[in-house]
């Protein structure tokens, strides 16, 4: 069996011990470098944390801001709302009371007309009559002429009547008509109403897709800065 040469023992000893050392201070340069990049990374996530913070808070402050504008601007749509149905259901009331009192005139009307009708079918009967008597032709003459008179009247007056009832019937139709238009108007600001409650509803859905994605960036971000901790602890690193 050869025997080793101590010089050659010291030797590779020696060797080894260099290339230990050399090891050694190659991993505590990586291990440095390694550190710096942790904490950099530590510190950029940190500085990215703060500033989706700030710009979450600030977005909230701007669109409570908004909701606070949209939702006094609803609340005082509705109470012009209010005031303007205020004069329409008066007029609608007033035009009600304007319709029930042209029916009731109208219904007069033709009930005098048929009143005048059945006195002139009597009339003509007594005129017929008068055909056959000769007595008191004079006394019944004068009183169909009085007859005659009075219905005449009452034709003049049946007629300035129905002008009468001509007349209300436009006041009914342009009330009608005044009240349709305030109607339509009311209806048109209305259906703006619905368009800014659903803009509103919008902007909110938005809000919430965008506080969803600040909340998973936020959340991408931690996860990376709980993957370089772990990484850390693998490897036994201390900071």
């Amino acid at each position: 069996m050869k025997l080793l040469d101590p010089n050659e023992i010291w030797q590779e000893k020696s060797e080894s011990t260099e290339q230990a050392h050399e090891r050694t201070q190659k991993l505590a340069i990586e291990e440095s470098h390694l550190v710096r990049e942790v904490n950099l990374a530590r510190e950029n996530a940190k500085k990215e944390i703060e500033k989706i913070d700030a710009e979450v808070e600030e977005h909230r402050k701007q669109k409570s801001v908004e909701k606070i504008a949209l939702t006094q601007e609803i609340d005082s749509l509705r109470e012009q709302k209010k005031k303007l149905m205020q004069p329409i259901n008066k007029i609608r009331a007033e035009a009600d009371i304007a319709l029930k009192a042209v029916e009731k005139l109208k219904a007069d009307y033709e009930r005098k007309i048929a009143d005048m009708n059945e006195d002139k079918d009597d009339l003509q009967d007594q005129r017929d009559d008068l055909k056959d008597k000769e007595g008191n032709l004079n006394e019944r003459h004068n009183t169909l002429d009085v007859r005659e008179d009075r219905i005449a009247k009452e034709e003049a007056r049946m007629k300035q009547s129905a002008d009468n009832l001509i007349t209300d019937w436009a006041k009914y139709h342009k009330a009608v008509l005044e009240h349709n238009l305030k109607v339509n108007e009311l209806v048109k600001k209305d259906e703006s109403l619905k368009t800014r409650e659903t803009a509103i509803e919008i902007r909110q859905k938005e809000q919430d897709c965008r506080d969803f994605e600040l909340k998973e960036e936020k959340r991408g971000i931690k996860s990376a800065y709980d993957a370089i901790e772990t990484a850390k602890k693998h490897l036994n690193i201390k900071i």
